[in-house]
């Protein structure tokens, strides 16, 4: 399918999941989902060798997170000192509640990037689905063809080790 039908036919499921990432974010925030939908567009179409629904919005996921931690490092969110990060982050992810900030964002941002170098591929991509796609366990367990249990107890150790590393 050609990238233009795909992106058509996604299109609305792509402004849902910018709504739900947009409303996480806390007041004062500039990006509009609108903005974070085209600028998700614009990466995607850089690079669209997906080869199904689930690898889209894998990638539509890692668009989005890359754009917020962009915006942020761009707000001057790195002010933190030494090398440990202090946030107060709910590893409740996502609970549709709670709200991250820019430096919140940057630092979970930076514990993927140290998972994704530990070998936990499987983990990160889990966690990118639920909680910057804003999927469901259900939809995540249906699109990367995974048990609803290991998708759970994958996302339990994901939170645990970034817990562990973001403090």
């Amino acid at each position: 399918m050609p990238f233009e039908e795909l992106t058509e036919s996604l299109y609305a499921e792509l402004r849902k999941l910018a709504y739900a990432r947009i409303a996480r974010l806390r007041p004062g925030q500039t990006l509009q989902p609108t903005e974070l939908v085209h600028e998700a567009y614009i990466r995607l179409r850089k690079n669209h060798n997906w080869n199904s629904r689930g690898h889209f919005f894998g990638a539509a996921a890692r668009a989005m997170r890359d754009i917020l931690v962009d915006q942020a490092r761009h707000r001057g969110a790195l002010r933190r000192g030494g090398d440990k990060i202090h946030v107060a982050l709910s590893m409740t992810l996502p609970d549709g509640h709670n709200t991250l900030s820019a430096e919140e964002i940057l630092s979970l941002h930076e514990a993927l990037e140290q998972m994704q170098k530990e070998q936990y591929h499987e983990h990160v991509e889990i966690v990118l689905l639920h909680y910057f796609a804003g999927l469901t366990q259900a939809q995540v367990s249906d699109l990367i063809g995974m048990s609803k249990t290991n998708v759970e107890r994958r996302l339990r150790f994901a939170r645990a080790w970034i817990k562990t590393r973001v403090t």
